[in-house]
């Protein structure tokens, strides 16, 4: 410790929200840890929900993925964010798997795959009205049945992000959930549907136990923080991991 004021980073608090969220969901975690681990350092946190029994890792770039690879990291890092052409190879050397969010994606992988000469680990993105990121509904079946087919590719897992799951009213969520579960099977139906599915982030995976799925997914849960204040009392349980210290220069009676 040294100066007036500094800030602290609990690991320990990590490791119960991985934890809670854990229990909570009842199915395997993938840790986010985009944007340096919303700001309280990547490869810290990736560690600790490790330890505390994530299955992976989730980063919003390959540059992100890499650096967790040269820190050590040997789990499983998918990038959810899109990509460009050039960002390919350093996705390529973090061996991580890439997300694919719109048709022209899967042929800029199989050209990665030849150059890398193996089959690259792919899941695809749905949007079902988060206008975000991902592949239409529409589009999405004839994606699966191309991917699943190509040997360029591995297609391990299919996801979506629901809108508004912060929100008081959740009817919207329950829709946009409703048509991404038809989606999911039809694809079983042709015999398509990777092993992973999953649509829950932190608000979903607190507040709708029919959106958890085959996996959850949770970034800002783990680091003890409520999004929109809407988790509840299960969400109390979370610890927050960042604090701001300070040494007391002296006290007074006042009066």
């Amino acid at each position: 410790m040294s100066g007036r004021a500094w800030v602290e980073l609990d690991l320990g608090a990590v490791r119960h929200n991985v934890t809670v969220v854990r229990e909570i969901a009842g199915v395997p975690l993938l840790a986010v840890v985009k944007a340096n681990g919303y700001g309280h350092g990547a490869v810290e946190v990736a560690q600790a929900a490790l330890e505390a029994g994530a299955r992976g890792l989730g980063v919003a770039t390959a540059d992100e993925a890499l650096e967790l690879r040269a820190a050590g990291v040997t789990s499983s890092i998918q990038i959810l964010g899109s990509f460009l052409p050039d960002e390919l190879p350093v996705a390529v050397e973090a061996r991580a798997c890439l997300t694919l969010h719109e048709p022209a994606d899967l042929e800029r992988v199989r050209q990665a795959a030849r150059c890398a000469g193996r089959p690259l680990p792919v899941q695809l993105m749905v949007d079902v009205g988060m206008a975000r990121h991902g592949v239409s509904v529409e589009d999405a079946l004839p994606l699966l049945e191309a991917a699943s087919r190509d040997p360029g590719v591995h297609l391990s897992g299919i996801l979506t992000h629901l809108p508004c799951a912060t929100s008081t009213d959740l009817s919207l969520s329950r829709m946009r959930l409703t048509r991404f579960r038809g989606l999911v099977a039809r694809a079983a139906a042709a015999g398509v549907l990777p092993a992973e599915v999953h649509a829950a982030a932190s608000a979903a995976l607190f507040r709708l136990p029919e959106a958890r799925l085959g996996q959850v997914r949770s970034g800002i849960a783990l680091l003890g923080l409520d999004p929109a204040q809407c988790l509840g009392e299960a969400g109390q349980r979370l610890r927050p991991a960042l604090s701001l210290r300070a040494q007391v220069m002296r006290t007074r009676r006042v009066g």
